[in-house]
Formats: C-alpha cells, sequence, structure tokens
C-alpha cells in the first residue's frame, strides 16, 4: 500500500510537469518573434506624437498589410513621475471599454506604446509586428 500511494505521487508530479513544460511551450511569446510587419491604429494618421484629442479616435489596432490579422498585443501607459505604469495586454485587435477609458485619460507629456503585436497570416502561421508608440503633446 505505502508503495502504490509513493508511486502515485510521482506518478502524478511527473504528470504534472509534463504539463506544464507542454503548455510552456506552447505559449507563443510575440516578443521573441522577429517583426516583420507594421500596425497602427485604426482612424489615426498622426505618426509619432498624439494630441489629447486624437486620443478619442484610438479604439482598434490594425496591420498595415493585407493579408494579416492581430491577435494580440500589449500596451503600456507611461505618466513618467506623476503615476505608475498602465500595463496591460489586450486579446484581439479592439481596446476593450476600461483600455479606451485609460487612453482618454491620458496627459501631455505622457506616452503610449504598443509592443509584443502578435498576429496570423494568410495561411494560419505566427507573425509579430514592429513595436511602436506615440508621445502626447
Amino acid at each position: 500500500m505505502k508503495y502504490s500511494l509513493v508511486r502515485r505521487s510521482f506518478l502524478f508530479l511527473a504528470f504534472a510537469l509534463y504539463i506544464q513544460t507542454a503548455f510552456a511551450q506552447s505559449d507563443d511569446d510575440s516578443c521573441k518573434v522577429l517583426p516583420h510587419y507594421t500596425a497602427s491604429f485604426e482612424g489615426v494618421q498622426a505618426k509619432g506624437m498624439l494630441s489629447v484629442e486624437d486620443l478619442t479616435k484610438i479604439k482598434k489596432i490594425k496591420p498595415e498589410e493585407t493579408g494579416v490579422s492581430i491577435i494580440r498585443f500589449t500596451y503600456i501607459i507611461d505618466c513618467g513621475e506623476d503615476c505608475e505604469p498602465h500595463q496591460r495586454t489586450v486579446y484581439g485587435d479592439m481596446f476593450s471599454e476600461e483600455d479606451i477609458k485609460a487612453i482618454q485619460a491620458m496627459k501631455s507629456r505622457n506616452v503610449l506604446s504598443l509592443e509584443c503585436i502578435l498576429g496570423k497570416d494568410k495561411d494560419g502561421n505566427l507573425v509579430s509586428f514592429k513595436p511602436f508608440l506615440y508621445y502626447i503633446r
């Protein structure tokens, strides 16, 4: 009986480690994928700098190239010394209402950066987009 309990515990531990390793390998880290594509905000033409009024237009991130789609990205709002940086991962290409409120609350001299932008091409292969940022003037 004691041998059976030790054996079961060992098998359970081995199975748990196997599952953890399998999921860790299948998690696609877009920050480690070499970026070949570019993206921007839908409806925003500015590059590099945005006015506070432009922030109301930010709702969706879109690829510049056709045939690819965005499935995940991380955005960071950096307010310098005024507050703690706000970082969040968005699954899909649309900001949630909570994300939009956080972006629209940004002030002059804040920075909105997007990184780890992961997408898929028309063949279903994972692709990465170049990170970009905007200074709020």
